[in-house]
């Protein structure tokens, strides 16, 4: 099927779904503010169909999902009616994303373990698409229990008790200065570091150097690089290894913008592999699969022998780290929508704190290639 084709049935299907999701939260909204009273009665299926410009099986469905909770009863040959919301509702949590079209497979993977552990506690879950005006459009919503916002594009003007987000770090910086109150789940950096260097040293390495792509004089660029920078120089203070000298960054006069990772990441590579000349460096955890990558890449250009590479760690275990046979940390994206799910759930009933709840969610390795012997095995 050409590309262009491929482009439009995504987008009609992005569309669809956002027109679904419009209707069921209308419904929802009419029914908690009482637009429709217990046992009257609500437009005909065919008349919401036209009325949000959906089909009529995607309409019934929308409609089957509602009675399948007890918020309406659906009386063959006689109509749609309003339930009992006093004995039968079930507290609403929205999966809001800015995805224009398809979901982004990381995305796909939080909304299932969202969706998963939202229903395990007996709640519903809606699919909210917000835009650069969310902030209105989730005030206009006073139906939802919470709002998990899958990205970090935040709204400080939203009541921080009703949304949390999968935190990238640049959020956590302005948590930690009290400009964005709210709740978050997040992937565990340092952790991740520790993890991967401990795994290197189990292995018998004791020069394990750090291969970095945060800006060293711009404390906003690639937080999660220096995160796992920090855990990389605890799990070496602990092991009672050196770090002088291992720790490898873009120069200080880079000027790199301070999101161009795969440039700043090659500007690290050069001088790491100086410095391959020089010392028995043995291992090497990268920032991430892409700093990883270009690491192989320039140790390839300069026609080192395979033998004396280093042993390498990435992040992110993209699918290009696997093909190259390199050990990488992944992130569990559905465990950290359940996480969401449950730090949601506890904030709209009452069990937390006021204070913004921050949760972590360990990394796991996946470990191929790791001795340095093992690179051989691919070439000479």
């Amino acid at each position: 099927m050409p590309p262009r084709e491929n482009s439009r049935r995504a987008s009609s299907r992005q569309e669809s779904r956002e027109q679904s999701s419009s209707l069921e939260l209308a419904l929802r909204s009419g029914l908690r503010e009482r637009v429709w009273g217990s046992g009257q009665a609500l437009p005909t299926v065919r008349e919401l169909a036209r009325q949000y410009d959906v089909s009529t099986s995607m309409a019934y469905r929308v409609v089957k999902r509602l009675a399948d909770e007890g918020l309406i009863c659906i009386e063959r040959n006689s109509g749609i009616y309003a339930g009992n919301l006093s004995s039968s509702q079930r507290p609403v949590f929205a999966f809001a994303t800015h995805s224009q079209g398809e979901l982004e497979p990381t995305d796909f993977l939080l909304r299932r373990g969202f969706e998963t552990r939202i229903a395990e506690l007996g709640g519903a879950v809606v699919a909210l698409t917000v835009e650069d005006n969310r902030a209105e459009r989730l005030r206009q919503l006073p139906l939802l229990a919470g709002v998990f916002e899958s990205t970090f594009r935040l709204t400080p003007e939203i009541e921080c008790s009703r949304v949390i987000y999968m935190e990238p770090v640049l959020a956590r910086q302005k948590h930690a200065q009290n400009e964005t109150p709210f709740d978050s789940v997040s992937m565990d950096n340092e952790d991740g570091a520790r993890l991967a260097v401990k795994h290197l040293c189990d292995e018998g390495h004791r020069e394990i150097a750090f291969l970095g792509v945060h800006h060293p004089q711009h404390l906003e660029s690639a937080p999660w690089s220096r995160e796992r920078e920090r855990g990389w120089r605890e799990a070496l203070e602990e092991a009672r290894m050196s770090t002088e000298a291992l720790c490898f960054l873009p120069p200080s006069s880079s000027t790199r913008e301070i999101c161009d990772y795969s440039n700043l990441a090659r500007e690290a590579v050069v001088a790491l592999c100086e410095a391959l000349e020089n010392r028995p460096i043995t291992a090497v955890v990268a920032a991430n699969d892409m700093a990883a990558l270009t690491l192989v890449g320039e140790l390839e250009n300069r026609r080192l022998p395979r033998r004396v590479w280093p042993s390498v760690v990435g992040f992110d275990n993209e699918e290009r780290a696997n093909r190259a046979l390199i050990t990488s940390l992944t992130l569990p994206w559905d465990e950290i929508g359940r996480a969401a799910a449950q730090l949601l759930w506890e904030r709209s009933r009452g069990e937390l704190p006021d204070e913004p709840q921050h949760r972590k969610v360990k990394m796991i390795l996946i470990p191929r290639l790791t001795c340095r012997s093992q690179w051989s095995l691919l070439g000479a």
